[in-house]
């Protein structure tokens, strides 16, 4: 019995050990054609916390949580924040949904970087997208400056007190 639990715990702590080794950096270009690097950004002067939140359109929760993105992003960028949205597609018809992304943000603008993650690599990266291509949004990341996941929650309120907690 202690052979087993000993097993076990060895097993637990190797998965969380491969996890905090993973690499959460990604290339995707925003919505004005610009490549965007996380290894980049989080090397500029001042970032400590980059906050990587998946998106949908289609996703109620998301919208309504672009405004309080938006309030914290300003609050907070003097303090080392910085925000990417990836927006991930609905539709096979990845074209057609990227033309209503752009819509939509035209009449929802946000002040900090966003992303189209027209082939879900990225959300199947971090796990937002399973292997049959559904998304499980919204889920929101948190990595320091040096790449390392240090919170992930799958809805916004949480995404924002541990922000506001690590950049007091």
């Amino acid at each position: 019995m202690k052979k087993l639990l000993f097993v076990l715990c060895f097993l637990w702590v190797g998965a969380f050990a491969a996890d905090q080794k993973k690499d959460y950096d990604f290339e995707l270009y925003d919505m004005g054609d610009k490549l965007y690097n996380t290894k980049a950004i989080r090397a500029e002067a001042g970032v400590k916390l980059l906050a990587v939140d998946f998106f949908s359109i289609h996703c109620e929760p998301c919208k309504k949580a672009l405004p309080l993105w938006a309030e914290l992003y300003k609050g907070y960028k003097a303090k080392g924040l910085e925000v990417i949205l990836v927006v991930l597609p609905v539709e096979d018809d990845r074209e057609k949904e990227l033309q209503k992304i752009e819509f939509f943000f035209k009449n929802n603008p946000i002040p900090f970087a966003l992303a189209y993650d027209k082939y879900k690599l990225t959300g199947k990266k971090y796990g937002v997208v399973t292997d049959k291509g559904s998304a499980q949004v919204p889920q929101g990341f948190l990595l320091d400056s040096d790449g390392k996941l240090i919170f992930q929650s799958e809805g916004h309120d949480k995404v924002f007190e541990k922000i506001k907690a690590t950049l007091k």
